[in-house]
């Protein structure tokens, strides 16, 4: 075709891969643009403190693609506590437009400067930090963009931070607690049953018993199994389960690293899951055949009807037709595309339960 690619690596920061092809135009109405795709040019100011890295680097060239006015703010590693103050003194500041902070950066200035989550910030990091920033209604969750970075999540939440109408959405109890505000809401007790933790480990710890009428203290009690074989990834979307479903519901979390391991502890009784998080690209077994397997089983035990069978939703990185198919042609009742955002999480953990009261109508 005529193009070229060129890599470019640095020892402990990365590769920058970039390709470059002479495509030729469409002629006549043989071929349609799908202005869908087409992200509109943004207006106002950025300012990009992050550490030198690619994922800065391509930060500051979308930013400026997207037709943004960029002030670049980076920094070597090792200068990272000397440009927060700059950065400090800007929040503090009555500053112009988003200003964009990896998470390590975030996570220091946010010990000083509490009323960060109240400013038109967007900050960067791996699933695995992601729950960090958002537990607790610190940060609203479109101020945050997941690595590896995708343009169009990073046009939408940039397009939304930018409007002038935008205000984060931040939990009451977190936001009068930074204004000195007296917090009088009641003290929760901390029994076993309470599953409101802040991250999937504690979650892990507060199992809760089950009881016939599915209740806990007059709470719906529910089961749930996350399978994937990444830990953080496990411990992100047991996170935004508790997040969701928590306050209103008693929860009982469960992890396995592989379809394997999730079959065995699905049909190795005692384990009577009422949801299964299941990820599909997995060592072992994925979550295709899992997926079988355990509808297989639940024929042969006679749960293939409601209330007995299990609600399987997919977690994946793959989001193509054919995988959705795939998917729901194994058995399995709902799809999620990786990575996990709260709103989408929301979504789907709604639908499960709907699906529930109406299984318990039956």
């Amino acid at each position: 075709m005529g193009g070229r690619i060129s890599f470019r690596s640095q020892e402990n920061v990365g590769t920058v891969v970039t390709a470059k092809v002479r495509l030729p135009l469409a002629e006549g109405d043989q071929f349609r643009c799908q202005p869908s795709f087409a992200l509109q040019e943004l207006q106002g100011v950025v300012h990009v403190a992050m550490v030198q890295k690619p994922s800065s680097r391509l930060v500051l060239e979308t930013c400026r693609e997207f037709g943004l006015e960029v002030e670049d703010l980076s920094y070597k590693e090792d200068s990272r506590l000397s440009q927060k103050d700059t950065v400090l003194e800007m929040l503090r500041a009555d500053y112009r437009g988003v200003i964009i902070l990896d998470f390590e950066m975030y996570r220091i200035l946010i010990q000083q400067y509490p009323e960060i989550g109240e400013r038109k910030v967007l900050v960067t990091g791996d699933l695995a930090v992601q729950v960090k920033a958002v537990e607790g209604g610190k940060l609203d969750e479109i101020c945050f963009l997941a690595l590896p970075i995708k343009v169009s999540a990073m046009h939408a939440r940039l397009r939304q931070i930018l409007s002038d109408d935008f205000k984060p959405k931040l939990d009451s109890k977190w936001f009068r607690r930074i204004h000195g505000e007296e917090d009088n809401t009641p003290q929760r007790n901390s029994g076993a049953h309470d599953s409101r933790n802040r991250n999937a480990e504690d979650a892990s710890k507060s199992r809760v018993s089950a009881t016939d009428n599915h209740q806990n203290n007059g709470k719906p009690h529910f089961r749930i199994l996350v399978v994937d074989d990444h830990p953080p990834n496990q411990k992100v979307a047991s996170a935004m389960v508790n997040k969701v479903m928590g306050k209103a519901n008693c929860l009982s979390i469960d992890f396995a690293d592989d379809g394997m391991a999730a079959l065995t502890k699905v049909t190795g009784g005692g384990n009577d899951y009422d949801l299964i998080l299941l990820d599909i690209q997995m060592p072992q077994m994925d979550g295709i055949e899992c997926c079988k397997r355990i509808r297989e089983w639940e024929n042969i035990e006679g749960r293939a009807n409601v209330p007995r069978r299990h609600y399987i939703l997919a977690m994946t990185a793959l989001s193509g037709e054919d995988d959705m198919k795939d998917c729901f042609m194994a058995g399995m009742d709902d799809f999620c595309s990786k990575p996990l955002g709260l709103k989408i999480v929301k979504e789907k953990l709604d639908s499960f339960k709907q699906w529930m009261l109406r299984s318990s109508s039956r």
